[in-house]
């Protein structure tokens, strides 16, 4: 979490610390761990806190449509990224 605070600033980490509260109370909870893992190498792909943000309402918005447990199934991970916003940012 220190890489992202001091990538986006601490303004960041109430928008993390939602999403995770999210997951909690979603069959994803065990993806917690992994989430947090992996947001060192995501940040680092990501330009901005807006583009974050983007990132976690794109992920949340499909837990929501699916059945699966998608993000225990399959961490977050920088490759994911790029598929996910290659057609909105062009950063990859």
């Amino acid at each position: 979490m220190a890489s992202v605070a001091k990538q986006f600033g601490e303004a960041a980490l109430p928008a993390i610390q939602a999403f995770i509260h999210k997951m909690y109370k979603s069959p994803n909870g065990k993806a917690i761990v992994p989430f947090l893992q992996s947001l060192p190498a995501i940040s680092r792909r990501l330009h901005s806190l807006e583009q974050m943000q983007d990132y976690m309402n794109l992920v949340l918005n499909f837990m929501d449509r699916t059945t699966v447990r998608f993000m225990a199934s399959i961490p977050p991970s920088p490759a994911l990224v790029c598929q996910i916003f290659f057609s909105r940012h062009r950063f990859c």
